[in-house]
């Protein structure tokens, strides 16, 4: 008899725990994100850090600059653009970090040569760049016919990240 209503008395708890605490941690992670998401703007602002000579500051702190990327990735600003290009393009780029978060900044801005560039990067030697590339070019809602010219290319690892990040794409968006 103790046992059954210990049982129950656990079965109350993990369930006001599950369907009571679990939606507010998750309430308060949302907002938690908002909130750190402003303060990148606040940041941003106070810093004057949405400026473009900014990005190409070497002395700069490299999290500043990660800061101002992704910016130029949620307000798309044209001269950005090629600040952007310029960061995923850089042979002589000595970290890694920046294109990739560059090329996931790309994904806000569809023109052609864009679109282009997020294609060079699916053949990058960096699984982080090619990975970010396929979420980008998905971003952009380009039509099956773009993607021809990869699907039906001759570079297997170009071809191989686009198919499994679009198939993982589709279907987080389905279920």
């Amino acid at each position: 008899k103790k046992l059954l209503i210990f049982l129950a008395i656990f079965v109350i708890v993990v369930g006001i725990g599950y369907w009571g605490l679990l939606p507010q941690i998750r309430a308060i992670n949302e907002i938690k994100d908002g909130i750190i998401s402003e303060e990148d703007k606040m940041f941003l602002d106070d810093m004057k850090v949405a400026e473009l000579p900014f990005l190409m500051d070497e002395n700069e702190d490299d999290e500043c600059r990660y800061i101002a990327i992704r910016y130029f990735g949620r307000h798309p600003d044209e001269e950005a653009k090629e600040i952007l290009i310029d960061i995923v393009t850089d042979p002589e780029n000595q970290k890694w970090e920046y294109p990739v978060i560059a090329v996931t900044s790309l994904g806000s801005y569809d023109d052609e040569k864009t679109i282009n560039v997020l294609k060079q990067c699916l053949r990058n030697a960096n699984w982080y760049i090619r990975h970010n590339a396929a979420v980008s070019l998905d971003k952009l809602k380009l039509d099956d016919s773009e993607y021809e010219d990869i699907l039906n290319g001759d570079d297997r690892f170009a071809r191989e990240v686009l198919e499994s990040d679009i198939c993982e794409i589709m279907d987080d968006s389905l279920g």
